[in-house]
This record gives C-alpha cells, structure tokens and sequence, in this order.
C-alpha cells in the first residue's frame, strides 16, 4: 500500500508558509535559515587572540540570524546547522582560528574545530562542522592561538540543517 499527501503548500495555522511544491515538484522553504558573509577589506586586518573574525557584509541573511556589527549568528530556532569559514592569513608566525560556540571555543578547549596555519605568509584556514544549536545559541569564528592578519576574500556561512 503507497500513501500520498496531495498538497501544494504546508503552513502554520497562523497562514504562514513552510513549504511550497510546484507542479514540477520542486520544493522551496520559504523560512530557510542560511547566511554568507564576507569580510569587506582589501588590507590586512589584526585579529587579536580571542576576538572575532570580521565578516561585516551578508551576501544573504535568510531569517535574520548573522549581525554584520557584532560578526556573529545567533540561531533563530533549535536545531542542528552547518556552517563553514575561510580565512586568509598574512602570517610571521604560527596561528589559529576556530569555531565559538556561545563565546566558547567548540570542541576540545584548547583546540576549537578550526584549522592551522604556518609563520610562511599567505596561507588560508578553512573549516566546517555541524553544531546542534538551541534557540538564541551563538556561533562565531575566532583568532585563538596567536594574533591573526586576515584580508580580503573571507567568508562565513551557515545555514538549518534540521
């Protein structure tokens, strides 16, 4: 026996649309959750250790959780998110950045999920991970084993897995 749910639109009973099915099939979520940011420099910038990568431009802000001031997320609802960072790095000596969760490095305390960078000049750090989120959680990307210079070409995305 198949069962099929026959419906173009799935709302909240406020009429507020969580999922529109096209006659092709194609689905949209008009809630989605999702940013990408981006640093707005083309010079280096000092990242001092325990302070927050800048990504000061959304590109795309769906929900409203990234504030371009303060460089962070904050969930709008519970769940698990995927996010990803990169960092372009002018080095003279060996650094870090990592995720922060709710101001806290994320992972083991000595070593957030992050990446690793080399005293050899231009180097980028990359990351990603799934973190489970409760509603008003924060999530940023922070400079935590020495001072970092970033310029140009940084992003920070994220977005609702579920």
């Amino acid at each position: 026996m198949t069962s099929k749910l026959k419906v173009e639109q799935i709302a909240h009973t406020n009429n507020v649309s969580a999922m529109t099915i096209d006659s092709t099939g194609r689905v949209n979520l008009p809630q989605l959750i999702a940013f990408t940011a981006y640093a707005n420099s083309n010079s280096s910038v000092n990242v001092s250790v325990g302070s927050k990568l800048p990504y000061d431009v959304a590109i795309i802000n769906k929900g409203n959780g990234y504030n371009t001031s303060t460089y962070v997320f904050t969930a709008p609802v519970a769940g698990v998110y995927w996010f990803s960072y990169s960092a372009w790095c002018n080095q003279t000596s060996t650094g870090r950045t990592g995720f922060y969760k709710n101001s806290t490095a994320y992972g083991r305390s000595d070593y957030p999920i992050g990446t690793r960078h080399h005293a050899s000049g231009y180097q980028n750090d990359s990351a990603s991970s799934a973190i489970e989120l409760a509603a008003n959680d924060t999530v940023d990307i922070r400079a935590y084993s020495s001072s970092v210079d970033v310029f140009g070409t940084n992003y920070f995305s994220g977005y609702l897995i579920g």
